[in-house]
């Protein structure tokens, strides 16, 4: 008995992990929902912008800066207008009152989809803040001409005092 259970007892135990590591079939391809596939969406307006400032701000700073120059008064065209701003944005320390310029010109009544409006606002709030930093830097350079104007005078002031032999 004790013989017949050694044998039965591995059999078991090897057809169970069989049977637990046994493949099973796909399930029904019925029950799996179809796989959509969309074609590929045309680029958006903003999307567009957006591609042809990075080719305008790919270009050399010379190029930029020439043809920022030559569009001023050239193209008065919508178009023409968005990409001036485009071209200004590419480097705002270097050209802030082109940037200013190029947003004043754009009509603010016109109408503009959503998302251009989003991308013109989001340019506009960039040269703002610019503005904001550039105003700052004025006044901390006219206290810093202050404070060097006042220590010339007390340098000044030593100087004569020393010269009349009084220690100051």
């Amino acid at each position: 008995m004790m013989k017949g259970l050694s044998i039965i007892l591995p059999l078991t135990l090897a057809s169970m992990l069989l049977t637990g590591c046994a493949i099973f079939p796909e399930p029904n391809s019925a029950e799996q929902p179809p796989v959509v596939v969309l074609a590929p969406q045309p680029p958006s307006e903003v999307e567009q912008w957006l591609l042809t400032r990075q080719r305008l701000c790919n270009l050399p700073a010379v190029e930029q800066r020439a043809q920022l120059l030559a569009r001023v008064s050239a193209d008065v065209s919508r178009e023409g207008k968005i990409e001036r701003v485009l071209l200004a944005s590419c480097q705002p320390d270097q050209t802030p009152g082109l940037l200013r310029e190029a947003l004043s010109s754009l009509d603010p009544k016109a109408e503009w989809s959503p998302g251009m409006r989003a991308l013109l606002a989001m340019i506009n709030d960039h040269a703002r803040s610019y503005r904001i930093l550039e105003d700052k830097n004025l006044q901390l350079a006219s206290q810093l001409e202050t404070t060097i104007k006042g220590i010339r005078e007390i340098e000044t002031d030593m100087n004569s005092l020393q010269g009349n032999g009084t220690a100051p």
